[in-house]
C-alpha cells in the first residue's frame, strides 16, 4: 500500500466508521455487521501504525460510540465510559497478558483476570446517590451521553433504590433483549404492521432511546451489570469482589462471569462461553478480560480511549479458501524484504481479498520467531489452497494451508538472498526475523521510501510532497531528487532551468508555486520532527520525541553520541583488551554483538520460562554452577544436576519437578536437548570471539579462565554499557537498540555527508516540552534508581514526563531529583556528594498523588 493509497483509505474508512458509528449508537440501526465493522476499525489502526503520520483528526481510532442524539438530554459522565480493546486469537491474549506483567515489572509472575461474556447491547451508566436512583445515561461518546432515566426506570432489572450502597455509586452495564423477547417483540410489531428489528440489540437501543418512555415499558428489555463509574467508596478489592457487591445490591451479574488464574484458565473459559454461545438464549460478541486485583487496575490507568487492564476476545472473524497464485517481494525504506502473498481474489467478510502478509520467511516455512511450528510445520507454496483471514489488518493473513490440495509440482519456496531491485545481498542478522537488502544508498527502493519517509506526515509533512510527487521527482531527468537536500533546492533549480515545472503535464503555476511555498515553509522545523524524518532503524516518532525531550538540542545530540560512542570504546578496549593487545578489533561491531550475546545467554531455552519459578538469570547460574569452565561437556551426571537444580520444587511450585519430568520423558531426553542449547550457546560465543581475534570460543575461554568466568565478565561489561548507553537516552522501553543504531549512523560516511547537505538548508528548533503549571517536577530533571517496589521504571518514567520532568539515567550536576529504591548504589552515593535531593520511592508517590 503506497502512502498516497493508504491517505484515500484513511479518509474512507473515516467517513465509513463515523456513519456506522451514528447507524449503532445513535440510529440503532447499523448496516454493517459487528465484524465488519470491527475488522474496518482494526484496519484503521493497522494503517495508522504503518503510516503514522497520517492519522486524522478525527480518526475512528479516538472515538468511542457517537455524540448524542437531538431530543434528549445531555449527561457528562463524571468518569468517561471508555471502549475496548480487542483480541482476536489466542496469541493476542498472550500478547495481552505479557503486556501487563511487563507493564506491572518486577514481582508480578502471575496476574488472576474476570473473563465474563461480552453482551451486544446497549451500554448503559446508572447513577445512584442516597441509594436512589436520579439518571441514566447511554455511553454517547464517551464523555457525554443521553440522558435516559425515565426510560430505565420502566426496565425491571434495575433497581430504584438500593440498602447500604455507597452514598454515590454510578452502575454500568449492558441493555439487552432474549432471543425469545425478541421474536415476540418481532411478531407484534409485524401483526401491528410496524417496522421489524434486524436483530436484538437494534431491538433493545431503540426500546431504551424512545421519547416516549411508556413505548420502553412496553419492550421487554433486561440489564446485565459488569463495571462502575464514579464512587464516594470502593465496592471491594477486587474485581470480582466488585461484581459480587453489585450482585448483594440487588444487580443481575452474568452467572458465566469466571476468576481465571493466568491465560491458559482464560482460554479455557473462552472456549466454554464459545460452545454454549448458541444456548445462551441472547446475543454475545466474545469474552471480556479484566485484571481482577483493583490495585493493579488503578496501577495500569488507561490509554486514550481504552482502558490498558481490560480487552475483548472476540469471536473468530470470517475465512474463507482460495489459491495462492504467487509471492512478490516488497523492499522498505530499511530495505527489509516482506513476502506479499498474491491470491486469487476472493470475499471475505464482504470485501474482495487480493493480497495477504506472508511476514517473514520463517513464516512461509512454518515457524515461529523461536524456530517453533505453526500450522503444525507446514509451509506455504506457491499453488497451494490457502485459508484466508481477515480482521481489519491492512493486508489479510493466512491462517491455514491445505496439503491435500497441494499441486505435485509445487517447489518449496526459496526465499531471495539478493534484493529483487538492486541485486545487492541481502541478509539476516543474528536474532532478526527480516532478512535485508545491504544495498543501502544504491538500492532505488529503500531511496524512494526513505524519501517517502522524509516527507511524511509525522516528519516534515510538505505539502503537495506525496508519495506519487516523491517517485515522479526521484526519476525525473531535470529535477532529480535523490536525497531528503535535493527537495530544498528544487526552487533554486527549477529557475535556472528552461523548462518550467509549472508547464509540465500534471503540474500548474499554482501547483508548483505552493508546493515551493511549502518546501519554503519547512526550513525550520521542530527537532522531533527532524530526527524522526531520517528514518534511523529503531527511532520512530517515540523515541525521537524523547531523544529531543532529553537532549533539546540537534547538536547536542551529537555531540553526546561521540562521548558515549567514544566511552564505550574505551569500556570494551579495558574489559577485553588487555587479554589480546595488539589485535586490530572493530570496537562496534563488538559491542553491539556483546549485547546480542548476553540477551541470548539470558534466553537460550525461553521454552522453559512457561515453569513457574524459572528464569533466564537463575537458568544460566546453574550453567554456570555445573559446567563453570567447559560448557560443552554434557555428560548425564551435569545434566541431571541441571535438571534438578532447574525444576527443584519450592513452597510456592511444589509441582515443577513432576512437571518438567511428563514433559521430558527422562533425564536423558533433557541431556539431548541440553546438548543442543549449549551448542547454540557456543555459536553465539563463537562470532564473538571471532572478534577478538580467536578461531574458537574455547580458546577465548581458557585465556579468561573458562567459560563461567567469560560470561561473567561479559555480563559486568553489559551492567556498565548500559549506564554508559543511558547518558545518550534513559532506557526505559528503548534499549541499547536506540543507541547503537544512532552510533550506526553517523558511523557512516555517507549518511554524515547527506546529512550535512540537509543541513545547509534546514535548522531543525530547540525543542521545549510543554509542562504542568502545578506540578512539583515540571521542568526538572529526575534520576530513577535502585529497585521501584511499587511500579515499574516505565511507570515511573511515563508519570514524571506526563507531569513534565526530564528523565535520566545517570546523576549529573544537572540531576534535579534522585528516587532511590533499595540497592541504589553509586547514583545515591554520587547525588549525596553533589547535593542532589534524594527521596524514596513513597516520598515520590506522595509528592505527585492526586496530579
Amino acid at each position: 500500500m503506497s502512502e498516497e493509497e493508504a491517505r484515500a483509505e484513511l479518509e474512507r474508512l473515516s467517513r465509513l466508521l463515523a456513519a456506522a458509528n451514528i447507524d449503532y449508537h445513535r440510529k440503532d440501526a447499523p448496516e454493517l455487521s459487528d465484524a465488519d465493522y470491527d475488522a474496518l476499525k482494526r484496519r484503521n489502526a493497522e494503517i495508522e501504525d504503518r503510516f503514522p503520520h497520517l492519522k486524522r483528526g478525527d480518526s475512528p481510532t479516538d472515538q468511542v460510540g457517537a455524540a448524542p442524539a437531538d431530543g434528549f438530554g445531555k449527561v457528562t459522565h463524571a468518569v468517561r465510559m471508555l471502549s475496548l480493546g480487542n483480541a482476536f486469537d489466542d496469541g493476542d491474549v498472550q500478547e495481552f497478558d505479557d503486556f501487563i506483567r511487563k507493564y506491572l515489572g518486577r514481582g508480578i509472575e502471575s496476574v488472576a483476570y474476570t473473563a465474563e461474556p461480552k453482551i451486544d447491547g446497549l451500554s448503559l451508566s446508572l447513577r445512584y446517590e442516597g441509594g436512589t436512583l436520579v439518571q441514566a445515561a447511554t455511553r454517547g461518546n464517551g464523555e457525554v451521553g443521553e440522558n435516559v432515566t425515565e426510560n430505565a426506570r420502566t426496565i425491571a432489572d434495575i433497581p430504584h433504590h438500593l440498602t447500604n450502597a455507597p452514598d454515590v455509586l454510578e452502575v454500568r452495564g449492558e441493555v439487552y433483549m432474549s432471543h425469545a423477547d425478541f421474536e415476540a417483540l418481532n411478531a407484534r410489531q409485524m401483526e401491528k404492521g410496524d417496522k421489524l428489528f434486524a436483530n436484538p440489540r437494534n431491538a433493545a437501543a431503540g426500546s431504551l432511546r424512545q421519547l416516549n418512555p411508556e413505548i420502553t415499558r412496553e419492550r421487554p428489555l433486561k440489564f446485565f451489570a459488569y463495571a462502575w463509574g464514579e464512587l464516594s467508596e470502593p465496592l471491594a478489592d477486587t474485581q470480582h469482589g466488585a461484581m459480587a457487591r453489585l450482585a448483594a445490591l440487588g444487580f443481575h451479574i452474568n452467572d458465566l462471569t469466571r476468576l481465571c488464574d493466568g491465560v491458559d484458565e482464560m482460554i479455557a473459559h473462552y472456549r466454554l462461553i464459545e460452545q454454549k454461545r448458541a444456548t445462551l438464549g441472547y446475543d454475545i460478541d466474545g469474552v471480556v478480560y479484566k485484571v481482577d486485583d483493583l490495585g493493579l487496575q488503578a496501577r495500569l490507568g488507561f490509554r486514550s480511549t481504552t482502558p490498558r487492564w481490560a480487552i475483548a476476545h472476540k469471536f473468530p472473524a470470517e475465512l474463507a479458501w482460495t489459491r495462492l497464485e504467487a509471492i512478490d517481494i516488497q523492499v522498505g525504506r530499511t530495505g527489509a524484504l516482506s513476502p506479499v502473498a498474491r491470491l486469487a481474489p476472493v470475499t471475505v467478510g464482504g470485501v474482495v481479498v487480493s493480497n495477504a502478509t506472508l511476514h517473514n520467511e520463517d513464516y512461509i516455512a512454518g515457524r515461529d520467531a523461536k524456530g517453533e511450528q505453526i500450522r503444525g510445520g507446514k509451509d506455504i507454496r506457491v499453488g497451494d489452497w490457502v485459508q484466508v483471514y481477515r480482521a481489519g489488518d491492512v493486508i489479510p493473513k493466512l491462517a491455514d494451508v491445505d496439503i491435500s490440495k497441494r499441486p505435485e509440482d509445487a517447489e518449496p519456496y526459496v526465499f531471495p538472498t539478493r534484493c529483487p531491485e538492486c541485486g545487492s545481498d541481502a541478509v539476516r542478522e543474528e536474532g532478526d526475523a527480516v532478512r535485508r537488502c545491504t544495498g543501502g544508498i544504491i538500492c532505488p527502493a529503500q531511496a524512494v521510501e526513505k524519501l517517502k519517509h522524509f516527507v511524511s506526515r509525522a516528519a516534515f509533512d510538505i505539502e503537495g510532497l506525496g508519495a506519487k510527487q516523491v517517485e515522479y521527482f526521484y526519476t525525473d531527468d531535470l529535477l532529480p531528487v535523490k536525497e531528503p537536500a535535493d527537495i530544498f533546492t528544487i526552487e533554486a533549480r527549477d529557475n535556472a532551468n528552461l523548462a518550467k515545472l509549472a508547464n509540465r503535464e500534471g503540474w500548474g503555476e499554482k501547483s508548483a508555486s505552493n508546493l515551493f511555498a511549502s518546501i519554503r515553509g519547512r526550513k525550520t522545523v521542530e527537532l522531533p520532527r527532524f530526527i524522526f524524518a531520517l528514518g534511523i532503524r529503531h527511532i520512530g516518532s517515540e523515541v525521537s520525541r524523547d531523544l529531543a525531550l532529553f537532549h533539546r538540542r540537534w547538536n547536542a545530540i551529537v555531540e553526546t553520541n561521540e562521548t558515549v560512542k567514544n566511552k564505550r570504546i574505551e569500556l570494551a578496549v579495558s574489559t577485553w583488551l588487555p587479554k589480546f593487545a595488539g589485535h586490530n578489533t572493530n570496537w562496534i561491531e563488538l559491542f553491539e554483538t556483546a549485547c546480542e550475546l548476553r540477551e541470548f545467554e539470558l534466553n537460550f531455552w525461553n521454552k522453559l520460562f512457561k515453569y513457574k519459578g524459572v528464569a533466564g538469570i537463575g537458568l544460566l547460574g546453574n550453567l554456570r554452577k555445573v559446567f563453570g569452565r567447559n560448557l560443552t561437556q554434557v555428560d548425564a551426571v551435569k545434566a541431571k544436576q541441571i535438571f534438578e537444580l532447574t525444576f527443584k520444587n519450592t513452597k510456592q511450585y511444589p509441582d515443577k519437578y513432576d512437571q518438567a519430568i511428563n514433559e521430558f520423558g527422562t533425564i536423558e531426553a533433557f541431556q539431548c536437548a541440553l546438548v543442543v542449547k549449549t551448542d547454540a550457546i557456543r555459536f553465539h560465543w563463537a562470532r564473538f570471539a571471532g572478534l577478538l581475534g580467536f578461531s574458537q570460543p574455547e580458546h577465548l575461554w581458557e585465556t579468561l579462565g573458562g567459560w563461567s568466568t567469560a560470561s561473567k565478565k561479559l555480563e559486568g561489561h553489559i551492567k556498565k554499557d548500559t549506564a554508559l548507553c543511558s547518558e545518550m537516552l534513559p532506557l526505559v522501553g528503548h534499549g541499547e537498540a536506540v543507541v547503537n543504531s544512532l552510533i550506526h549512523f553517523f558511523a557512516n560516511d555517507d549518511n554524515v555527508a547527506a546529512l550535512n547537505r540537509l543541513l545547509a538548508h534546514v535548522e531543525p528548533q530547540e525543542f521545549e516540552q510543554p509542562t504542568m503549571k502545578e506540578s512539583p517536577v515540571a521542568g526538572k530533571t529526575v534520576v530513577f534508581t535502585g529497585t521501584l517496589e511499587k511500579m515499574t521504571r516505565a511507570e515511573a518514567k511515563a508519570r514524571a514526563e506526563a507531569l513534565g520532568a526530564k528523565v535520566s539515567g545517570s546523576v549529573s550536576k544537572k540531576t534535579d531529583l534522585l528516587v532511590a529504591g533499595p540497592g541504589a548504589g553509586s547514583k545515591a552515593k554520587k547525588a549525596a556528594d553533589l547535593g542532589v535531593e534524594t527521596i524514596d520511592e513513597d516520598t515520590w508517590l506522595e509528592m505527585i498523588e492526586g496530579l
